[in-house]
């Protein structure tokens, strides 16, 4: 496990304790694994939005919008399974939540991430579903985390990464077709 340096805060979430997942076994298991880190970034969002957000699996299909693709694993899993191509790594959401002088526009990203070895940076270098939650409005604070897995199908730092026509959509103002 690399980012031994990293110290969980009360936003992320360590769900990497299964030493038997092996990048073939979270492929074939990855819509399981997915729904359990989104299980877990969904209850936070809640707590975080004081309640104002209450999101299910299927607000994933729904109000989410594709930002950015990425080959399938920059780290092998395509030599082990028919997964191909490219396959979304981030997603946006845009709601209203709260009522009157307490209504927010909320804005939440969740993406998956893997940094490669010898990278500097500010965030974990482990295998995770990341999630930001920013909220303009009422009172609100930036929420940063992170679920981490033992591996992600793809990584939103792949090289070629590009942005997907549903970001176009994602651009337009608050209400405009999201």
């Amino acid at each position: 496990m690399r980012g031994g340096t990293y110290t969980l805060e009360d936003c992320d979430a360590d769900i990497q304790n299964n030493p038997l997942r092996t990048p073939h076994a979270v492929v074939k298991h990855w819509p399981e694994l997915f729904d359990q880190a989104l299980e877990i970034i969904f209850a936070k969002v809640k707590t975080y939005s004081s309640g104002q957000l209450d999101l299910k699996r299927k607000d994933f299909g729904g109000q989410f919008f594709a930002t950015k693709t990425a080959p399938i694993s920059p780290t092998g899993i395509e030599r082990m399974t028919p997964l191909s191509g490219r396959v979304p790594v981030e997603w946006k959401m845009r709601t209203i939540g709260g009522h009157g002088t307490h209504a927010t526009n909320w804005q939440l990203m969740i993406d998956l991430d893997d940094i490669p070895p010898g990278i500097d940076v500010n965030g974990p270098d482990r295998p995770h579903v990341g999630y930001l939650l920013t909220g303009k409005g009422h009172w609100t604070k930036r929420v940063d985390g992170h679920i981490f897995i033992e591996h992600v199908i793809a990584t939103r730092n792949a090289l070629g990464e590009e942005t997907t026509i549903a970001a176009k959509a994602f651009d337009k103002p608050l209400g405009e077709g999201i």
